[in-house]
């Protein structure tokens, strides 16, 4: 014997806890990119005028959308800033990585810096002096999501030399931590600082002491 169905009332408790949630839009159903223009806009307003004095009607009128696409695709204001610090951080990690032979040497090091401080370089004055600033109002958000997008991609390029022999064994959560650190202070002196020395000397101090952290082989090529 088996249990007859019943239709469901409308507005009743089993209904609507079965009712699935509102699904926002994804990069993957807008051919026409119109996420990544608010991506980009947010990018360049944020670090043209500081998060606090940006509104989203000001993000949506620069990337050509309603402002309520903005909150379609991100929620709020705070999640859209999440989420430029993280496309700025796959970016540079991108950057910096992206091609590179798995060769640990002081030139592929070094070739990694010059790209990090190329890459920081193209955006000024933008995001990514943004990221390097002491916003208050911004930091925290942009700032982590930029840090995680960057030292996940260290981690992998650790783990990487260390399984090959490369270099010896290493804490890569840990290590990539201490590298981001490093280099952070030193984008932030040169790009930040009123008497900055030369941007080849913050490099090549930078490529030796990751050079050296890392145990790297010390040779030209």
């Amino acid at each position: 014997m088996t249990a007859r169905a019943t239709k469901p009332q409308h507005g009743s408790g089993a209904a609507a806890r079965t009712k699935p949630p509102r699904r926002t839009l994804t990069w993957k159903k807008d051919p026409a990119g119109r996420r990544e223009r608010v991506l980009a806009e947010a990018a360049r307003l944020f670090s043209e005028r500081g998060y606090a004095s940006v509104s989203t009607r000001d993000v949506a009128s620069a990337a050509g959308v309603a402002e309520g696409s903005v909150f379609q695709y991100f929620g709020s204001k705070a999640e859209l800033l999440r989420a430029v610090g993280e496309r700025y951080g796959r970016g540079f990690a991108a950057a910096m990585f992206d091609g590179m032979e798995a060769v640990a040497s002081r030139a592929t090091v070094e070739n990694m810096v010059a790209r990090a401080f190329d890459y920081v370089a193209r955006s000024w004055p933008g995001f990514g002096l943004f990221l390097l600033s002491d916003d208050p109002s911004a930091a925290p958000l942009a700032q982590r999501a930029n840090r995680i997008a960057i030292t996940s991609a260290v981690e992998r390029m650790l783990e990487l030399w260390s399984s090959e022999r490369l270099i010896g064994e290493v804490d890569a959560p840990v290590v990539a931590e201490l590298l981001f650190g490093l280099v952070e202070a030193s984008l932030r002196a040169c790009f930040t600082g009123a008497d900055a020395p030369s941007r080849q000397r913050f490099e090549r101090q930078t490529a030796s002491a990751i050079v050296r952290i890392l145990g790297v082989p010390d040779r030209a090529s």
